[in-house]
């Protein structure tokens, strides 16, 4: 278990782990519960063909409040995408940075990890962007292996 919702829910990770991993990968789903396709789209990929040498650590529900709820928001009505510390602005990301419970949690497990790649599964929008600084091979790779048209020069906030 990762942590507790602002309602005490759980929110669980699913681990393939290996003794000596070349590169760790975090998949994060569920983040707005409201889009109902990307828990089980996280869930599904225990059972992705990767290298023996490659760690997995999926968390598919990071918003169980929000996935019970079928809303975007948290329980505290908090839109947890945008509650993280990085460029946080109080009209639409809580009290504070990293105020939520929920983020909380996922901020602790990527310092713990420091994954080589975390993917953050949304509803499909119909493509595939690369965020920020993110490597555009990522966003290649991920494109070529799920079917979707890349779009490039995506930001956010």
């Amino acid at each position: 278990m990762l942590g507790f919702s602002a309602l005490g829910r759980e929110i669980t990770t699913i681990t393939r782990s290996v003794p000596e991993p070349r590169r760790t990968v975090l998949v994060i789903g569920g983040l707005h519960g409201n889009e109902p396709v990307s828990p089980p789209t996280v869930r599904s990929l225990v059972e992705a063909d990767v290298p023996d040498d490659v760690e997995i650590w999926l968390v598919p529900e990071a918003n169980p409040d929000g996935v019970a709820a079928g809303t975007r928001w948290n329980a505290n009505g908090v839109d947890l995408n945008r509650n993280f510390s990085w460029d946080w602005r109080s009209y639409d990301g809580g009290p504070g940075p990293l105020s939520e419970p929920e983020v909380q949690a996922l901020t602790g497990l990527v310092e713990a990890l420091r994954p080589d790649i975390v993917v953050w599964v949304h509803q499909p929008l119909g493509y595939i962007g690369a965020i920020g600084g993110t490597d555009p091979a990522f966003q290649r790779a991920w494109a070529a292996g799920s079917g979707t048209r890349e779009r490039s020069g995506v930001t956010q906030h």
